[in-house]
């Protein structure tokens, strides 16, 4: 295990409002943002280890549904298209161009021996809506609604220890967490090609930790990443060897 540990100097979400998408191919869409900026100091007692490690976002969905209704030329509601992505918990995945790790928001910061402190930020842009009419053109997109909840840790991770330490390589500490909600309900103007925000529509923090906070749910994936073929998984401090590509 590592020596080094890391002191938290700032760890910022920021919420913000729901607002309007008007993309070309004609579905009428809703979105809003959170991002993190978040500032750690790495100190390292014998002063080898500070190239060896990186810092990022790592984030999980806990749960997220979202519904586009469609009504008649009467206003009449008669069809629902309906999501539920039932991932409960799973991991936000966006695959890196290189140590892909699930849940990897960015491509994450290198701390150096000639900086110890640096600043890693991230950011999550959820979207909701359908196309403006159906594929029959019978019915109308009048009403989106998507709703979820996140949790988004801030990471640092050992990816290149020098060759004695190699099976350190993929360690985790989880340093910080936070816990948000996204409402992305809207009425829809399909004839103007328009969406009115529900009132309180956007991201908002349920509950933010500290640092040494336990964490209020473990990702589904920690890291897995794949070495001379073969691939592995850490998950909890534990890593296994897999028998084939996750």
């Amino acid at each position: 295990m590592s020596n080094v540990t890391f002191s938290v100097k700032s760890f910022d979400p920021k919420t913000s409002g729901m607002d309007f998408i008007d993309l070309v191919n004609r579905v009428i869409a809703g979105r809003a943002l959170i991002t993190f900026t978040s500032t750690v100091e790495i100190i390292d007692p014998n002063n080898i280890e500070c190239n060896e490690w990186e810092l990022g976002h790592h984030q999980t969905v806990i749960e997220a549904k979202q519904s586009d209704f469609y009504a008649n030329d009467q206003g009449q509601e008669i069809y629902e298209h309906f999501v539920d992505t039932l991932l409960t918990p799973a991991a936000d995945r966006i695959d890196m161009t290189s140590w892909g790790w699930a849940g990897w928001m960015t491509t994450p910061e290198k701390f150096s021996t000639s900086n110890k402190v640096i600043t890693a930020k991230a950011f999550d842009q959820p979207t909701c809506g359908g196309r403006y009419v159906t594929y029959n053109k019978k019915a109308s997109l009048v009403r989106t609604a998507y709703k979820g909840q996140f949790c988004t840790w801030l990471v640092a991770r050992r990816s290149n220890p020098v060759a004695a330490n190699a099976k350190s390589k993929g360690e985790l500490q989880w340093l910080n967490w936070v816990k948000w909600d996204i409402d992305l309900t809207s009425q829809v103007d399909p004839i103007h090609f328009k969406l009115t925000p529900a009132k309180d529509a956007g991201t908002k923090i349920i509950k933010q930790g500290k640092q040494g906070d336990p964490p209020p749910l473990q990702p589904v994936f920690d890291h897995i990443w794949k070495d001379n073929d073969v691939w592995y998984s850490l998950s909890r401090g534990a890593r296994t060897l897999l028998n084939k590509e996750p």
